[in-house]
């Protein structure tokens, strides 16, 4: 691009916004959203020459809004200047993640000014409301260049919000801000969301922390995801191999909230019905503070495509048992005490243990 073009970085799809706090961080005011500027004082230029083996010949430069007044008044006011891109979430992005991937070192900033790369959702419908607020601080970066990233999953209650991705600094009585980055990209990791449902039917997901048995799961088969396709050897929950799998339909696609659950039952596909030992899976999440825990299952396709999915559970205080309601036992498959021998028997036959060529935990 023109490094001395007035709208270079306009062009590139870049723009900027300002807002200003007092010293306590009391919010006074916004302004914008703008284009970017370029070769002025306000917000960013297109810089040359600060490039390494793995940079281009120009470079972002971005830095605080010095046109703004409030820098040079002796009020002390927090001048945040924001440098972004920005798209809206649309149906077609629901279930996908993206990753914030750019090249950054450290340029003259100084004193207690703050740089900050992130990625934001922005809700016009509730009065522009923040919805998410991803941040790396870049601060105390080196002066060698480096590569960072952030990354977003898009779940449908971020449809029709603004999505921003960029760079800001926070700066005070005209002090040193500028950060130089290079290498931006934003794009759609290649990972496959699915479907994943802790408990099936069961709504919420107590887990017992003390239980001795297993935890039911299962990957959501769906018209246009065939459960048949994954590499059993490649899944683990919080890094935790299956206990034991079988193809069945036992339950059927939630789209609400990460959190939120479904107590619905078969819906026609085929899922892959899995079941992970309690206590592996209690000590690879580790101590708790109580309320809903995220828990990520990885894995891939065979033919090495990546998948992930979410779901929550509520870890149950005490001995207190998990129930599972006597319709959920008779398709999945439950644990019971061997009449003759006192221990655990399975009672259903579609099932299959891990063997030796099974899924096995990670160490």
């Amino acid at each position: 691009m023109d490094p001395l073009g007035e709208t270079s970085l306009a062009d590139d799809g870049w723009k900027v916004f300002g807002n200003v706090f007092g010293p306590d961080w009391s919010y006074w005011y916004g302004y914008g959203t703008f284009d970017a500027p370029n070769q002025t004082a306000g917000f960013c230029s297109v810089g040359e020459g600060e490039g390494g083996p793995d940079q281009g010949s120009q470079q972002l430069v971005v830095y605080s809004d010095y046109l703004n007044d409030n820098h040079w008044d002796d009020t002390d006011a927090i001048i945040e200047a924001n440098v972004f891109q920005e798209r809206v979430v649309t149906n077609a992005d629901i279930g996908t993640k993206w990753d914030f991937v750019f090249d950054a070192k450290r340029g003259d900033i100084a004193g207690n000014t703050t740089a900050l790369a992130f990625i934001k959702t922005i809700d016009p419908n509730s009065g522009w409301a923040l919805t998410n607020f991803i941040l790396l601080n870049t601060t105390s970066i080196p002066y060698e260049w480096d590569t960072y990233s952030l990354s977003i999953f898009i779940d449908a209650s971020l449809e029709g919000q603004f999505l921003q991705f960029g760079f800001l600094s926070q700066a005070s009585n005209v002090e040193y801000s500028g950060m130089f980055y290079d290498n931006i990209r934003f794009s759609q990791d290649p990972t496959i969301s699915v479907g994943f449902d802790v408990k099936p039917r069961s709504c919420p997901n107590p887990v017992n922390a003390k239980s001795r048995g297993v935890v039911p799961a299962a990957v959501l088969g769906s018209a246009d995801f065939d459960v048949n396709d994954i590499d059993l050897s490649s899944l683990q929950l919080e890094g935790v191999a299956p206990y034991m799998w079988s193809y069945e339909d036992v339950g059927g696609s939630f789209g609400g909230d990460l959190c939120g659950c479904s107590a619905s039952g078969a819906d026609g596909y085929d899922d892959l019905a899995i079941k992970f030992d309690t206590q592996e899976l209690v000590d690879a999440i580790g101590p708790s503070e109580g309320g809903e825990i995220a828990l990520t299952l990885t894995g891939s396709l065979l033919d090495g495509t990546p998948i992930e999915g979410q779901d929550c559970i509520v870890f149950v205080g005490g001995n207190r048992p998990i129930v599972i309601m006597e319709d959920e036992a008779a398709g999945f498959g439950v644990f019971g005490e061997s009449e003759n021998s006192g221990t655990t028997a399975l009672r259903n036959s579609p099932w299959k243990p891990r063997s030796k060529q099974s899924p096995a935990r990670k160490r």
